[in-house]
């Protein structure tokens, strides 16, 4: 039986606790969907599509576990905007706060034992919203907005030489035109001339030279100089149309030109998932003279949620991650199109040939041994990075 999609999702273990919550945020809120089915959690919220997620189980475990359980199994989890509210007891604030840097969870209510700040509850729900709405918007990648500014100036430079083509082409058109009627006239004298002349006789006895003259004239004159007229008469709108496009594109060429030029400074990204701030610290030091955009995931969930906001153009993978290894990683994300295509580079702390192949076998296209050496991390990130079109 399909559950309807809601706004707001309530998942807890006890629905006594479950329906605590909902009864708190109904003063705010009408669209509210509650549950306690650990069984088909990921079910139910593939069904329901919320936009907040408010975990209220009793201890931080279980909410860790539940929402694990939704990255590992929901077919939506990954690319659907949505925020994860939870709810914590004061024992937890600290350990939970971390969590929250780390971006496993997007935010925190304390709530237990008793929940005496309900309008607390209610304005992180409304923050919460007021979040995805803008995640929902759906304002372009950085790469996106790149490719599109680099095609419209490539569109413009186009249609620029196509026009500079095609005014040639119309010059010429007149040129040819003014050359043919100067052979037809040379042909007509020349004719008229002979048959003047008398080399033709018995072909056409001339009575009136001077009519006959004033004809040829008139002939050369009006009617030959109407053909070609019309020929070249008729490539007049083109060649006004054509420059009235060049103004246009003149006029915005400067805004693309400038635009060009800051796409062209952009840098490319590169995600690594690893949950050492060493391993963060170490990289940073090592690529500091590469012109880079480095970001840093500490975990599976908090890769996802990035993920969910930008798109890299390379993602450096740990093998041993705190939640999802990732191997199960890497397949999670190749699941999903939109993040399919992103090269994934496995960083191991050992090269046995069978974490290797399963790296491979997962879909990652190459792998790092740690220690990292400078030179071999650099070497495979041009690599990579040359090979989707950034330098």
């Amino acid at each position: 039986m399909m559950i309807a999609p809601c706004q707001i999702l309530v998942a807890g273990e006890l629905m006594a606790d479950v329906e605590l919550v909902e009864t708190l945020l109904r003063a705010d809120f009408d669209d509210i969907g509650i549950t306690n089915s650990l069984d088909r959690a990921a079910a139910e919220f593939d069904e329901r599509r919320p936009a907040v997620l408010i975990l209220a189980f009793n201890t931080l475990e279980k909410a860790q576990a539940y929402y694990l359980g939704l990255f590992r199994r929901s077919a939506i989890i990954h690319t659907h905007a949505h925020s994860c509210l939870l709810l914590c007891n004061r024992n937890e604030l600290q350990r939970v706060y971390q969590l929250c840097r780390k971006n496993h969870f997007d935010n925190y209510v304390l709530f237990w034992p008793m929940a005496d700040e309900p309008c607390r509850l209610r304005m992180e729900v409304h923050n919460a919203l007021k979040q995805v709405a803008r995640t929902e918007t759906g304002i372009p990648a950085a790469r996106a907005l790149m490719q599109n500014v680099r095609h419209v100036a490539s569109l413009e430079r186009r249609l620029q030489e196509d026009l500079a083509a095609g005014g040639r082409h119309v010059d010429a058109v007149a040129k040819a035109a003014e050359r043919a009627r100067e052979e037809v006239a040379i042909a007509i004298e020349g004719f008229s001339r002979s048959l003047e002349d008398g080399d033709k006789p018995g072909s056409v006895e001339i009575r009136d030279p001077t009519g006959f003259r004033r004809e040829v004239d008139r002939l050369k004159k009006d009617g030959l100089g109407h053909a070609i007229g019309a020929v070249t008469a008729a490539a007049q709108p083109f060649t006004a149309w054509k420059q009235s496009l060049n103004n246009d594109i003149e006029a915005h060429a400067a805004s693309t030109q400038s635009l060009e030029a800051l796409t062209e400074s952009a840098r490319p990204q590169i995600l690594l998932v690893d949950d050492d701030p060493f391993q963060h610290r170490l990289l940073r030091k090592l690529l500091k003279d590469c012109d880079l955009d480095l970001q840093f995931a500490t975990s599976a969930i908090d890769a996802f949620a990035r993920l969910r906001r930008q798109r890299p153009q390379l993602i450096l993978m740990d093998f041993g991650l705190p939640d999802m290894d990732g191997i199960e990683t890497t397949v999670r994300l190749k699941s999903i199109e939109r993040l399919a295509s992103i090269p994934i580079v496995m960083i191991t702390g050992h090269s046995e040939k069978d974490v290797v192949m399963k790296s491979l076998d997962a879909g990652a296209r190459d792998f790092l041994v740690k220690p990292l050496s400078r030179s071999v991390l650099v070497e495979k990130l041009a690599h990579y990075l040359g090979e989707i079109g950034i330098a």
